[in-house]
């Protein structure tokens, strides 16, 4: 017998992993999927994401294991949820270049936005001003026009309210009756 050849290391196109309670999910831009691995028994799963799948994020205040994740080729974002029967999806467009998320603490919204910080060769003249309301209760999403480069977006306590801090402002976001802003304070 001649030696087989030695192996040779191959750097992996995924992203960082993230784990919602018995699920570990890992991102792969390059195959259009996302890998669920199960914490107690090992076995992988993949599942079809969009084009792209590459900022995901676990959903807070679920029964069953929810991930979101945004998929950067195609604008939109991928709800994906693990349950014994099998494991189900639903897509919602996107603002464009979205590549941060941060969810209402009940997890029933999710705002997808664009952090310029992150995109290093971005032009001055390139806003980022647009940003996702995704309802996950209602299946909606809503893209919505709050100023010029949001640095910062979080939610009110105790109200269906979100705030966006812009390098320009602060625009106030409705949540009540579907995705409206509101008011925008100039700074």
């Amino acid at each position: 017998g001649a030696a087989a050849p030695p192996e040779k290391e191959i750097e992996s196109d995924y992203e960082a992993p993230v784990a919602t309670g018995n699920v570990v999910w890992v991102a792969n831009p390059k195959s259009g999927r996302v890998a669920l691995v199960d914490a107690s028994t090992l076995q992988v799963r993949t599942v079809e994401a969009g084009n792209g799948p590459t900022y995901l994020a676990s959903v807070p205040g679920q029964t069953i294991d929810t991930t979101l994740v945004l998929n950067v080729l195609s604008e939109d974002a991928t709800l994906l949820k693990a349950t014994p029967q099998g494991i189900t999806t639903a897509t919602f467009k996107t603002a464009k270049q979205a590549n941060s998320l941060v969810f209402s603490k009940d997890g029933r919204f999710a705002i997808a936005w664009a952090d310029a910080r992150k995109v290093p060769a971005a032009p001055k003249t390139q806003g980022f001003q647009d940003l996702t309301v995704i309802d996950l209760q209602q299946g909606t999403s809503t893209i919505l026009a709050v100023g010029y480069r949001p640095v910062a977006v979080g939610f009110a306590e105790g109200t269906l309210r979100a705030h966006a801090v812009t390098q320009d402002g602060v625009a106030i976001l409705d949540l009540a009756q579907g995705a409206k802003v509101i008011k925008n304070v100039a700074i």
